[in-house]
């Protein structure tokens, strides 16, 4: 089975993402690798997932920006109603966090709570050490190399200093 790929943007695209994001250099210069490996890496060849009907033929790009809320209270009555009170709670929007908490108790044992974004600039020497390293490789196939060059907020990271 073959299938292609057509990508609705360049290596530019990429690095305007990254620069808009605030990407640290590293995730930055690893995003332009992955993009640059895409198109030379075989396609998953999975177990037991069928993909031959998978659209991987065209991709959508897409950007929403989304505010943060300051308090509970701010958010909309809808997800009020299914969100309870929590010291730990991380409230995602849009592909960017909207609300994090994380109580003291925890903080104290040196957790850390956030997006991958934030992870990256903010706590880069834990982030940079294992990120699209060790399980999950950019050069694994095509697919790994593609979400690496195009990770997001999507992610949320919970590691714990040591």
């Amino acid at each position: 089975m073959t299938t292609e790929t057509k990508l609705p943007f360049e290596q530019e695209d990429i690095s305007s993402y990254s620069t808009k994001n605030n990407d640290p250099a590293w995730l930055s210069e690893l995003r332009i690798q992955a993009f640059s490996e895409l198109e030379k890496l075989p396609m998953p060849k999975p177990d037991k997932t069928k993909i031959d009907k998978w659209n991987f033929t065209s991709f959508q790009t897409h950007t929403v920006d989304s505010e943060a809320f300051a308090s509970l209270e701010e958010l909309p009555e809808e997800i009020k109603s299914i969100v309870e009170e929590n010291e730990n709670l991380y409230i995602q929007r849009n592909n960017t966090p909207a609300h994090i908490n994380l109580s003291a108790n925890v903080k104290e044992q040196g957790v850390i709570f956030t997006d991958i974004l934030s992870a990256a600039r903010d706590h880069a020497e834990l982030v940079q050490k294992y990120f699209m390293k060790d399980g999950v490789k950019i050069d694994e196939h095509r697919l790994t190399a593609l979400h690496a060059a195009l990770v997001n907020g999507e992610h949320s990271f919970m590691f714990r200093k040591m």
